[in-house]
């Protein structure tokens, strides 16, 4: 399980993953007035979304 977040403006990011049988994080960084990236993933199961906070947010959700 891991938990994932990036502000590419700023190059600050921060993750958290392991073994949890709940959940994962969490994961801080500032990005006020900024487009974040963020993600995560259960299992086999990815999300990542890309441009959140801004204009053209961008969602992938894939199995591998």
């Amino acid at each position: 399980m891991s938990v994932w977040i990036d502000v590419p403006d700023t190059g600050n990011a921060a993750q958290d993953y392991g073994r949890y049988a709940s959940h994962a994080g969490p994961a801080y960084v500032f990005g006020k007035g900024h487009c974040v990236n963020w993600g995560g993933h259960i299992g086999n199961r990815y999300v990542q979304i890309y441009n959140s906070n801004c204009a053209g947010e961008h969602r992938v959700t894939f199995t591998r």
